[in-house]
């Protein structure tokens, strides 16, 4: 095994085993690191990385998609995250250390695979980040139209997007803690909104006929419920499933705290989703189905398009609310993963050392 490290780590004597060689870097690279983080923290934060604005369409695409049959969609999708999460898990467990994502495949591969994988993430953190901030002014320009202009961030957009961006970063200057303890306070709001929706759908609109109205269990057969597992995005909903092993660095006890805050987290959000879908499938009103079909649904927003045509006008601006925070919280969890991984980058010597200080 070859690994690179931004300071040179002498092998502990009397031994050149991987695993010592593995903890000497760990020791040496990583020790500004607090090892601070349990197993409830990383499950909130698992949790927040899958549930962005995001939720508030995927049971929509699942459902028009593959109907009912949605409900297997998410299943399948599960269950490949699961493989996936099992793999981040095993390397944050035997290799805690920050900024893993571009600093394991140094170690297993040789450098030019880092070099490869480390650019690849830098590219898709310098344009998702931003993208996430203009979601978010996209969804805040209901109560404040001046920020966007012919359909895109107006000039005032584009500074308050900047700002945000500034602010975001400066909270993560103070620490994984202050990071985890905005994320979870961000999070509980996350949570309760999609629980209050889905109570509220069913309770004021759940019709039983849906089924026999778009034309049975899966009006698009199976190839309906594959094609929605990627085309509706749900295997890209759990893309949070790394975020504890990313963080592993700041971890207590991971062989304990990585597995459950992981899959607490993981299990959380998938009860959520297909909660959210089962709210969907039978709240539609039925005679959008009788006139459409599943594929014929065309909503902007749904659950908020849902609500007002159930006359729940409350919660269609507190789900617009929502619409701002989950991105929000999502863009400070990025941001916070994206710091560590190009300090990652820096021990790799992908980036000069002056990205690994900490």
């Amino acid at each position: 095994m070859e690994v690179t490290s931004a300071q040179p780590v002498e092998p502990v004597a009397g031994t050149t085993s991987p695993a010592t060689l593995t903890a000497a870097i760990i020791d040496d690279a990583d020790k500004n690191f607090k090892r601070r983080l349990g197993w409830l923290s990383l499950a909130f934060l698992t949790f927040t990385g899958m549930m962005g604005s995001g939720w508030l369409f995927a049971a929509y695409y699942a459902g028009s998609m593959a109907g009912p049959a949605a409900l297997g969609s998410w299943i399948i999708a599960a269950v490949a995250t699961t493989l996936v999460g099992l793999t981040f898990i095993e390397l944050g467990v035997t290799r805690p250390i920050a900024g893993g994502n571009t600093r394991w495949p140094s170690m297993m591969s040789g450098p030019f695979m880092g070099i490869m994988i480390g650019w690849v993430l830098l590219l898709s953190t310098a344009f998702g980040l931003p993208s996430e901030a203009s979601g978010l002014l996209q969804y805040a320009s209901n109560w404040w139209p001046a920020l966007i202009a012919d359909g895109k961030l107006s000039g005032l957009g584009l500074a308050v997007a900047t700002l945000v961006l500034v602010v975001v970063t400066a909270l993560n200057w103070f620490g994984v803690m202050v990071m985890t303890r905005i994320t979870i306070a961000l999070t509980i709001f996350k949570i309760i909104v999609p629980l209050l929706t889905i109570a509220l759908l069913l309770a004021s609109g759940f019709d039983a006929s849906n089924i026999a109205t778009g034309g049975g269990f899966a009006p698009s057969g199976g190839g309906g419920m594959l094609t929605a597992v990627i085309a509706a995005g749900l295997i890209y909903s759990f893309g949070g499933i790394q975020t504890p092993a990313l963080l592993a660095g700041e971890t207590k006890n991971p062989r304990r705290n990585l597995p459950l805050g992981t899959f607490v987290g993981f299990g959380a959000a998938f009860v959520v989703y297909m909660l959210l879908q089962v709210s969907f499938i039978w709240t539609v009103p039925n005679e959008m189905l009788a006139s459409s079909g599943w594929h014929g649904l065309n909503f902007d927003s749904p659950f908020a398009q849902l609500a007002g045509l159930l006359g729940l006008g409350w919660l269609t601006q507190l789900l617009l609310i929502d619409a701002v925070v989950s991105p929000g919280g999502s863009l400070l969890l990025g941001l916070g993963t994206a710091a560590r991984g190009t300090y990652g980058m820096a021990q790799s010597r992908v980036l000069p050392k002056f990205f690994a200080k900490v």
